[in-house]
């Protein structure tokens, strides 16, 4: 696990902000040890992914994902704001932002498309 975590932050380092030819693709990579001293600890990940591609000179698509993950379940401070607001449950790649930009002068529109269960 730890082999994986260290070449996973090396990628990160290597590719975040790379730009590719007319697309743009970031990641952002956040970790924190939390510990309140007396109960324990834990270590939580966050990882966004963002990628925009151009469809014309002012129409861009775009999609973001996040990734949680932690090392324990068990909560340290019965706060839903604490440390650095990374208290989500272990989540896989779920997506975040998914839509069209359109961008006219100083103005910007964003139309995306949601479905309720």
């Amino acid at each position: 696990m730890k082999r994986f975590v260290l070449c996973a932050a090396m990628v990160m380092v290597i590719f975040t902000n790379h730009y590719l030819a007319a697309q743009d693709f970031n990641l952002t990579y956040t970790t924190e040890f939390q510990t309140d001293f007396r109960k324990g600890a834990k270590w939580v990940n966050l990882l966004r992914t963002d990628f925009l591609q151009s469809l014309g000179n002012s129409v861009n698509i775009e999609v973001a994902s996040i990734s949680v993950a932690r090392t324990s379940d068990k909560k340290l401070v019965d706060d839903l704001q604490v440390y650095s607001n990374i208290e989500e449950e272990n989540l896989p790649l779920a997506l975040a932002i998914l839509g069209i930009n359109w961008h006219v002068g100083a103005s910007s529109l964003f139309c995306w498309n949601t479905e309720s269960e």
